[in-house]
């Protein structure tokens, strides 16, 4: 899908003095919003995790899910919690290709730790590499300078960066390639 995919962990607790059974989930949307993994019996004072998982239909979308979490025993008992969320994107077109330049996807995406990307010069360029922020401002330049023909392969790490979406960006002479790439620590 054009969001990819994420999961939500909600927690349950049981405040009651009787061990609760949460049965079912209403809300969900089976297309955007559905569930994992996670129910079963809550013991009086302890709590369960409901795993769920979102797969965004759309780009620069809000999302709001009131769901209700129904069980036994007593009809009344229910737990709510609302799953409000907005996707983003960037406005900025993602140029991959041009001029025999080529600015490949990283991987993975997104990443915690590091992560791998590769860029195809059809000559000799001289060449700048570097990561700006959604809003287009400059984070850090990966690299500069002349590089060979052919394929060349760059690992990023994420530790210089702050969670978040990210333009990797390369330059050489009238030619701007962009891919977005995702930190998620």
């Amino acid at each position: 899908g054009k969001g990819g995919k994420y999961q939500i962990t909600l927690t349950i607790t049981n405040s009651g003095n009787y061990t609760w059974t949460p049965t079912g989930i209403q809300g969900l949307d089976s297309a955007i919003l559905h569930y994992i993994s996670g129910l079963g019996p809550i013991a009086p004072g302890s709590n369960i995790q409901i795993v769920l998982e979102v797969t965004p239909d759309d780009i620069n979308h809000h999302y709001n899910f009131p769901l209700t979490i129904s069980g036994i025993p007593c009809e009344e008992s229910a737990a709510t919690a609302t799953v409000d969320f907005t996707t983003t994107s960037t406005s900025v077109p993602n140029l991959v290709t041009e001029a025999g330049f080529v600015l490949g996807q990283n991987h993975p995406n997104p990443f915690t730790a590091s992560t791998e990307f590769s860029y195809t010069t059809p000559t000799e360029a001289n060449i700048v590499l570097s990561i700006h922020d959604i809003t287009g401002k400059l984070v850090k330049v990966i690299s500069s300078g002349t590089v060979t023909s052919g394929e060349h392969t760059v690992k990023l790490s994420a530790d210089e960066f702050a969670s978040g979406s990210y333009l990797l960006t390369l330059e050489s002479g009238s030619v701007k390639l962009t891919r977005q790439i995702m930190i998620a620590k």
